[in-house]
């Protein structure tokens, strides 16, 4: 069968179905895409939708396809309203850490609904990166004042970190909050709202928690604030996957013992108990010597634990690169949250200029007046 047909000096194409489409030159595909992509045939659908539509319509050229995907690739309203599920995953970049309270996730729950009985609306949570250690408080606000005294607690009680990991979030990054770490000498790392992953551990911590307290709640869900305590408890002497210890065990130096345990001693109890009788420093001194190398073996058991994550989540991630000068997009995460914009508002704004790159596909942006500096 003849592919090509002229039709009263018109050149034809027959398709698989031996229908015939009629050629388009290169002088009037413009036109074309044009009105079938964003005109009143159109309704900016993908490149392959508008490339199929435009055959059923009876047109073709060569490269329909991949004018179709140029095409689309240009067109602002498509970049502005598309969905962010659309981009693939950047690939992971594992934090490592080897020391005990050295490192922080911090991050909030809520605002929960229903609030508690005495009015608390949040709750603050705080995981060492190390050991897995959690800490946590319920608040009435989710303010800078309230995140600066939960801070000099933790730096009371386990010693001044090196560095506090949170959301970019004011109250996180605030004046005080940020005077008070400069002058303790810790760092202020902020993970991106539109790259969660890098405050993964808190994010872990929240899911942790909320399970724990929602699967022993009675029916009067206004006093879940009188579950944090039990909560924290719970997941502080439960081994985590990540180190195959619990985070007790790796903070001092042996398990924690339960009640239970006194009316029913466990083995390890027992010998506890008799080598006492012996001298209770040689005990501990013991405990401590092999506190460390249960540190050691937690720290190499994360580490095959993370490189094993990131080799199955980098599967579907795809590098990202710019170069200094290149103009993007950014999504907007409060957009899609309900309530805050309107339904019809785009929920990428910019365009904003590439002035900095950094490690790890993160880049330093600024709106095109340079008044604005963003970090993504």
């Amino acid at each position: 069968v003849v592919p090509y047909a002229l039709v009263d000096g018109v050149l034809f194409k027959r398709d698989v179905n031996g229908v015939l489409l009629r050629c388009i030159g290169t002088n009037q595909i413009h036109r074309v895409l044009e009105e079938f992509h964003g005109g009143s045939a159109g309704g900016h659908f993908a490149p392959r939708v508008i490339a199929l539509k435009i055959m059923r319509a009876g047109y073709y050229w060569p490269k329909i396809f991949s004018d179709c995907y140029a095409w689309i690739k240009r067109c602002k309203n498509c970049a502005f309203f598309t969905g962010k599920e659309r981009l693939a995953a950047l690939p992971l970049h594992p934090i490592s850490v080897d020391q005990p309270f050295m490192q922080w996730g911090l991050d909030f729950i809520g605002v929960i609904n229903p609030n508690s009985s005495q009015g608390h609306k949040w709750i603050l949570t705080a995981t060492d990166y190390f050991t897995k250690w959690t800490e946590a408080v319920a608040l009435k606000e989710a303010n800078e004042s309230s995140i600066l005294d939960f801070y000099e607690g933790i730096a009371t009680r386990f010693g001044i970190p090196a560095t506090i990991i949170s959301d970019n979030a004011l109250a996180f990054i605030g004046s005080k909050v940020t005077e008070w770490a400069v002058k303790n000498g810790i760092y202020l790392s902020t993970s991106s709202n539109y790259y969660p992953q890098g405050n993964g551990q808190a994010e872990s911590t929240n899911k942790n928690l909320l399970r724990i307290i929602k699967r022993t709640l009675d029916e009067n869900q206004r006093s879940w604030h009188t579950k944090l305590k039990s909560a924290l408890w719970a997941d502080r002497i439960t081994p985590k996957r990540s180190t195959g210890n619990s985070p007790f065990k790796l903070v001092y130096g042996r398990e924690a013992i339960f009640p239970m345990s006194l009316e029913l001693p466990t083995l390890e109890l027992m010998k506890q108990l008799e080598l006492l009788e012996f001298g209770p420093m040689e005990v501990r001194y013991a405990e401590l010597m092999e506190l460390q190398e249960i540190r050691n073996q937690a720290s190499q058991a994360m580490e095959k634990d993370q490189a094993l994550i990131k080799k199955t989540f980098d599967r579907k991630a795809k590098d990202r690169s710019f170069q200094v000068g290149d103009l993007v997009l950014k999504w907007d995460a409060d957009r899609e949250k309900p309530g805050r914009h309107s339904k019809f508002d785009a929920i990428w704004s910019g365009p904003y200029m590439d002035i900095k790159c950094k490690d790890n596909n993160a880049f330093q942006w600024s709106s095109l007046d340079g008044d604005e500096l963003q970090i993504l």
